[in-house]
């Protein structure tokens, strides 16, 4: 699989490279490739269009960059601001209730 990389520079311009498969030819565990770019880099994003089949996105920035919450964490957001067991909203059954007081 090829490598997206995303360098974004502290002006906010961003570059992308897309490293071809053919860097893991000599060495499939570990690979190194050497960027000089002109702008200071503030962020480095790998695979920032989500082509590539990636189990852990934890690991896929270095920098000044927003940390995504997982899957995991938005549910229990969810689930907290509904209140254990609770639903989000009034059900029929209390629109009744409430329209017979």
């Amino acid at each position: 699989m090829p490598i997206i990389v995303e360098f974004t520079s502290k002006d906010g311009s961003k570059t992308v490279d897309r490293i071809p498969a053919q860097i893991w030819r000599l060495n499939e565990l570990k690979t190194s490739k050497f960027y000089a770019l002109d702008k200071e880099v503030a962020a480095i994003k790998v695979d920032p269009f989500r082509e590539t089949a990636d189990i852990n996105e934890s690991n896929n920035t270095w920098g000044a960059t927003e940390a995504t919450p997982s899957k995991f964490q938005l549910f229990k957001a969810a689930q907290a601001a509904a209140g254990r067991g609770q639903s989000e909203g009034v059900n029929p059954m209390q629109l009744e209730v409430k329209k017979g007081k």
